[in-house]
Formats: structure tokens, sequence, C-alpha cells
């Protein structure tokens, strides 16, 4: 009996190891690695889902970083003109259109959200926030050269962004936090 013992341990152990690496399905589960270890390989689970993705042609050439919208035809994207500053695209339910494509010279724009189609702001590089009412972007006093890569609110008078502080060499070394009560950016 005590040399029957190993082999039912080692027979215990192998169902473990089996049963923690099959799904409810019976199949691997997503960290099974014999089948292959291409991670460009198509997710099989995509061919399940009843949504898709499809590429839409943007009409600009430059990095776009953020998006957000009021509803599926009023769309804001942001992003950066390599050359000049910022770039913002709206989307009106059938194409995108650019905004503006040299919002202030060597900023790029990070993020966007709004409260409604007539009170978005957008931030980014440097500090920059800009407000759109509606009928045209305007530049915003943010207090601070921190560059801002998120924005987010509930109400017109209640919107953070958050972004990082660079060091003299370059090197983010400090979170910034700042909040906007309806009339003025506070830290």
């Amino acid at each position: 009996m005590k040399y029957l013992f190993p082999w039912i341990f080692l027979v215990i152990m192998a169902l473990i190891v089996c049963a923690c690496t099959t799904n409810s399905s019976g199949g691997a589960t997503d960290d099974d690695t014999s089948a292959s270890d291409d991670d460009t390989a198509p997710d099989d689970d995509a061919a399940d889902d009843d949504s898709s993705w499809s590429l839409m042609t943007s009409g600009t050439e430059w990095p776009l970083f953020g998006v957000w919208g009021s509803s599926s035809s009023d769309v804001f994207a942001v992003g950066e003109n390599n050359s000049a500053g910022a770039v913002v695209l709206r989307y009106d339910g059938s194409s995108w259109s650019t905004m503006i494509d040299n919002l202030v010279a060597l900023t790029g724009l990070y993020a966007v959200w709004g409260s409604s189609a007539t009170d978005v702001f957008a931030v980014g590089e440097y500090g920059a926030i800009f407000h759109y009412d509606g009928s045209s972007w305007s530049r915003m006093a943010s207090g601070t050269t921190a560059d801002l890569d998120g924005v987010w609110g509930t109400s017109a008078a209640d919107v953070f962004a958050v972004g990082e502080q660079d060091d003299a060499y370059g090197i983010p070394n400090s979170g910034v936090i700042l909040h906007y009560d309806g009339s003025s950016w506070s830290s």
C-alpha cells in the first residue's frame, strides 16, 4: 500500500491540472499554449460575436488619441498634427469632417469628453484645455504645464482632467488632477 500512495497522488495531481486547464465546454483555456504561441492569430471567439468593428475613413493622416460622442450622429475625435498642433474631427452619422487642423501651435490633444454636444472639453500637451460651446473652440486657463491625458465629468460644472508632470529631464514624475467647477480649473 505504501508503494501505491505516490502513484495515487500523481494521478490526483494530474486530474487537478487537467481540470484547471479546461473550460466548462471541455476545451482548453487561453492559458493553453500547446496549440499555438502566435499572439497575432485571430481570436476564434470573435467569430461567435454578433457585433463587429468596421474601419472608417477619418479624412486625416494625423494620429487620433481620444473619442467621445453625445450620440451616434455627433462624435468628436482629437489628435495631433505633428507639424502644427491639434486636430479635432467631428462625425455627423455618415462621415468625419475636420473641425480644426491647427488649433494651437505645438499642442496635441489626447482626450475629449462632453456633457452635451454644446459643452465639450478636450485636453492635451502642456496643460492645454479647450472648450467647445456648440459653435467655436476656445482655450481655457488650466494653471499647469503638465501633459493632460484624460478628461471626464458628471456635468458641465463637474469635470476632471488628469495627466503627468515631467521632471527637468522630461521623465514623468508626478500625477496631476484638475477639477472644473463650471467657472475655473483648480488642482
